[in-house]
């Protein structure tokens, strides 16, 4: 077959090449699709298959006498297509209800359900990062589609997760698991993983109503606190956040078990202010009249941070692991030390002086205590150096 020639870059501009328009967004909302820098011919080509490819794979998951076999590879084909903007949003919102169906069926074992609810987590995230506007940002032209969303949104409901999980944990709890035990616990690590993923398609307002299903299982006599805390935090939404702060009542759980007794515990609590200073900071108002915590509540937690990290500020050591067993670290994840220096960055503060001494009470003025109380070190191994 003779080779594609493709057409001379014209001179000029690349604006002009580009045919950018007026509007910078509409001519970034072009280039969100990179299959349409195809030519024409392979452009359409990868668009028949990539629809074709789904479909079969949609009609396999529906099919009600589809062999464990036929729905692992169906599940491989729907793991192929990726480009969500070359193929039909629809294709993608059928298969995603399908694999919502599945993931309740324990008919057709742990190993499948686990594999549809990584599918679907999937799925779920690269719909939401390539369709749902990003917070504080004006929404692209192709960021129209909240009639094939609000299916979803309408379809997903964090009470049935929720459900499955805590029934899997109780069964396997009671010693009369379906199967091996460990398949439990990675079911339920993948469901931890599809609850945090489906905060994000949860109404503010039905927040309370998250907390209200967990708040009657924090009993600090009890080691599962530590789960349901962590449950909390993955199941609210991000917008609501706030309220939860202002009213004291992060505070309330945050004081259920003694300072220091779990790591872990203690800092986990830090994803809500985390996300409160990140949407202040999307907003565009970086300042503010108050800040996210109290001055006494962020010493406190510089203070619980130093003490976790191996920070060199005195001779002890926190032992990670306490109040923590088997399939709790699918809810409490490899480290919560990332929610700290997002919590951190999102608070700086700008300054608006180079040079003059931090404000009062502020994000910088706490960091430059807790440096200050960093003792000299000369050994360049060690856990602290690392966390530093």
């Amino acid at each position: 077959s003779s080779p594609i020639r493709f057409p001379p870059v014209a001179s000029g501009s690349l604006e002009t090449h580009l045919g950018m328009a007026a509007d910078p967004l509409e001519t970034l909302g072009e280039l969100c699709w990179p299959y349409k820098c195809l030519p024409t011919e392979l452009r359409e080509a990868a668009v028949r298959e990539s629809a074709a490819e789904l479909t079969g794979a949609l009609s396999d998951l529906q099919n009600p006498d589809a062999s464990p076999e036929l729905l692992a590879y169906a599940l491989r084909r729907v793991d192929r297509c990726r480009d969500y903007g070359r193929e039909p949003l629809d294709l993608y919102v059928q298969i995603i209800v399908e694999l919502w169906r599945l993931v309740q069926e324990s008919k057709i074992g742990y190993w499948l359900r686990r594999k549809c609810v990584g599918a679907l987590q999937h799925k779920l995230r690269g719909i939401r990062k390539q369709f749902v506007p990003v917070r504080g940002l004006r929404p692209m032209p192709h960021q129209t589609v909240e009639a094939s969303l609000s299916v979803l949104r309408q379809t997903l409901s964090w009470r049935t997760v929720q459900t499955l999980m805590l029934g899997e944990l109780e069964r396997t709890s009671r010693g009369a698991p379906l199967e091996s035990p460990s398949n439990a616990y990675h079911l339920a690590e993948s469901l931890a993983g599809l609850v945090n993923e489906l905060r994000h398609w949860t109404a503010t307002d039905e927040a309370e109503e998250v907390v209200n299903s967990l708040d009657q299982f924090m009993d600090p006599s009890q080691r599962s606190v530590v789960l349901f805390g962590r449950l909390m935090l993955m199941a609210l939404p991000t917008e609501s956040s706030a309220k939860f702060v202002e009213d004291g009542r992060l505070f309330r759980w945050w004081d259920l078990l003694p300072r220091g007794a779990n790591p872990r515990f203690s800092l986990m609590w830090i994803a809500l202010p985390a996300r409160v200073a990140k949407v202040r900071w999307a907003s565009g108002a970086p300042w503010s009249a108050e800040p996210v915590l109290p001055h006494e509540r962020l010493c406190a937690l510089l203070d619980i941070v130093a003490g976790t990290m191996s920070l060199p500020v005195d001779g002890r050591h926190c032992d990670m692991d306490h109040f923590a067993e088997d399939c709790q670290w699918a809810f409490l994840g490899k480290t919560t030390y990332r929610l700290v220096a997002k919590f951190l960055v999102y608070s700086l503060e700008p300054l608006q002086k180079a040079g003059q001494p931090f404000p009062e009470n502020s994000m910088w003025a706490a960091l430059e205590m807790l440096c200050r109380r960093l003792a000299a070190c000369t050994i360049h191994t060690g856990a602290w150096t690392w966390h530093v």
